[in-house]
């Protein structure tokens, strides 16, 4: 097989792709919000009972506050432990996007094949929060493009060139 070669309006149209992708605003971190609230509330909690009893308050009023404290505290607890930042399910999705597109039409070589391609070159792995967090397996993925994995590699050349990516689907 015979490496693929990009004219320069190719090259230019690869390029200003992976910018666009990269110039995208990165989705909010949700888990933040349950971190702060898990927080606020359990400063609260270990503030209550010196406060019931410097204000002499009757347990109930205590009881109340304390349910009232509780119930955000575990929510916010859960939200800051469960959920999953809204980054990796973007990149999610678009890598997952474009591997079904290109299992679909081998030998695609158009625009929407470019974007797919960029999409599932920047994608892949990401940073999460510190860490780098793996969407798909680069090995099964090359698999599953089986004759696009040419293209794929091409873009990536490409990208490598430019210091937009680095080299994952290249790699023997």
């Amino acid at each position: 097989m015979d490496a693929i070669e990009f004219d320069a309006d190719e090259r230019a149209a690869i390029i200003a792709e992976a910018q666009r992708l990269r110039a995208e605003l990165p989705p909010t971190d949700r888990r933040g919000i349950g971190c702060l609230t898990t927080l606020g509330t359990g400063f609260l909690l270990l503030l209550l009972p010196q406060l019931a009893k410097r204000l002499d308050w009757p347990p109930l009023i205590a009881d109340i506050l304390f349910w009232e404290l509780i119930i955000p505290f575990a929510f916010g607890l859960l939200a800051g432990i469960l959920l999953t930042t809204s980054r990796y399910s973007r990149a999610s999705v678009r890598v997952h996007d474009a591997m079904t597109w290109f299992a679909s039409r081998p030998g695609a070589r158009d625009a929407e094949a470019r974007w797919h391609t960029v999409a599932l070159i920047c994608y892949h792995a990401i940073d999460d929060d510190g860490g780098l967090a793996t969407v798909i397996d680069v090995d099964e993925a090359k698999k599953t493009l089986g004759e696009n994995l040419q293209y794929v590699v091409a873009v990536e050349r490409v990208l490598a060139e430019e210091n937009s990516a680095e080299v994952y689907f290249g790699k023997t």
